[in-house]
């Protein structure tokens, strides 16, 4: 009885996503038992399954729960169910990218950007967001991105990123974030001035796939009309929509 009622407490969590499968419950008991048990005694994890089945479908809410309240017994339980498909993919999202991108690499970056309007509600939305590019003594980079999931509280991501050598304009990131794999490519579209660059990126992981676009700047004031004029005008040059940037950031 406690199991059945773990793994359904496990199955209506992902369900409140939007993520179900076929005898979920049965899948967790074969493959997952000793990461459920541990979840379950651990108050983190056991407290984030809670936060997501209280987020229904909004994925902002979702990878709030994650980065506020999710630890390594988390991981390992939503890890085991990925690794034996207890959650099966999404339905298909189609991320179409722009048709061109223009020269950009990773120099051009190289420092501190702020964030100041994203297109993904679940991922580019957060308030108070940098992003850090450093070059590293062996040649690669690194990509550090700092926001607030709640008042008082920060969390960051910090991942390997590289210049698509094959098609100049695009970068590489790739990263685990909570067992779940990420590949993303970046396509850069309008660099206007050494203070703004804008690019939309399409990415995927082992049960979604995702998209949004970002635009960042080298301060956190306000976007001249001259610069978002031309934002406009690059982004539409390469079938981009610069309004669809609906979030703006609350750098306060």
């Amino acid at each position: 009885m406690w199991l059945r009622d773990c793994a359904f407490l496990l199955f209506l969590t992902f369900a409140a996503i939007g993520v179900t499968a076929v005898n979920p419950s049965i899948c967790i008991a074969a493959h997952c038992l000793p990461e459920v048990i541990s979840c379950e005694a651990d108050h983190n994890c056991s407290k984030t399954l809670s936060c997501i089945m209280g987020c229904k479908n909004n994925q902002t809410c979702v990878y709030s729960c994650e980065n506020r309240l999710a630890d390594a017994k988390f991981d390992a339980v939503f890890g085991c169910m990925l690794k034996h498909k207890c959650i099966p993919h999404y339905p298909p999202v189609r991320c179409t990218p722009p048709t061109a991108t223009i020269p950009f690499t990773l120099d051009q970056l190289n420092g501190t950007w702020w964030l100041l309007r994203g297109m993904s509600q679940a991922y580019d939305c957060f308030p108070c967001q940098q992003t850090h590019f450093t070059p590293l003594p062996d040649g690669s980079w690194r990509y550090r991105a700092v926001f607030q999931v709640a008042e008082g509280q920060f969390s960051e991501l910090v991942a390997p990123i590289a210049n698509n050598v094959s098609h100049p304009g695009e970068l590489d990131l790739d990263y685990n974030e909570h067992s779940l794999i990420h590949h993303e490519h970046w396509y850069v579209v309008s660099n206007p001035t050494d203070e703004y660059v804008l690019f939309f990126y399409c990415g995927s992981t082992q049960i979604v796939d995702y998209g949004g676009g970002l635009l960042m700047s080298r301060n956190s004031g306000p976007i001249p009309d001259t610069i978002a004029s031309r934002l406009a005008k690059d982004a539409a040059a390469v079938g981009k929509n610069f309004s669809a940037l609906e979030c703006i950031v609350n750098n306060n």
